[in-house]
């Protein structure tokens, strides 16, 4: 058996969504509400612990992704990226699997199932329904979900004041805004949480 480590905090402020799964597809650890965002979409769903696609040709399929990582034949084993279509949104799904080192886990059992991978879960563009869904539920202007979209896309205000050709204290304002309609307190926090709605 596998306990999760202190260090497997560390994706919690992750501005991307992070599942930790071993060779079973037995889903760890995650930094996002399963029952709640993944099931929401019809491509990635976490079913009694584990995670499975509506298409079982796309679970084969990240099963050997993930078979792929653990058995790459260096020390620290290997990384695979790969993508699915998501049916619903129909944009692709970028999923980037790297494996684990002994610093992120202590193991109780080292058996051939228990290596585990971190694979990184990314939308290649944004969910329509996910945004309005955003938007809905926050209160969002116009103005407030592009200057949200702009920081999760890794854009700083400076860069955001000058591609929206407006001042930078008026973009601060927004985010200021932003993070009292969304309940956050910190730009990372804004990001996981659009992440979360946008993207799944």
């Amino acid at each position: 058996m596998i306990v999760p480590s202190a260090s497997m905090a560390l994706i919690e402020n992750l501005p991307i969504s992070v599942i930790l799964l071993n060779r079973d597809l037995e889903v760890l650890h995650t930094n996002l509400f399963a029952g709640s965002y993944l099931t929401s979409q019809d491509t990635l769903t976490v079913k009694a612990g584990h995670l499975v696609c509506k298409n079982p040709e796309n679970t084969q399929m990240i099963s050997r992704a993930v078979e792929r990582a653990c058995d790459a034949d260096t020390p620290s084993g290997g990384a695979v990226v790969t993508s699915l279509l998501d049916p619903r949104s129909l944009n692709r799904v970028i999923l980037k699997i790297v494996t684990i080192n002994e610093y992120w886990l202590a193991s109780t059992d080292t058996g051939p199932n228990e290596q585990v991978v971190a694979m990184m879960v990314e939308f290649g563009q944004i969910s329509e329904t996910g945004a309005k869904g955003l938007i809905d539920t926050f209160d969002l202007s116009p103005a407030e979900f592009d200057i949200l979209k702009k920081l999760a896309s890794g854009l700083v205000p400076k860069q955001i004041a000058y591609e929206r050709g407006s001042e930078l204290w008026t973009v601060r304002t927004h985010i200021r805004n932003i993070k009292a309609k969304m309940d956050c307190r910190t730009d990372n926090e804004l990001i996981i949480l659009f992440n979360r709605f946008a993207r799944f």
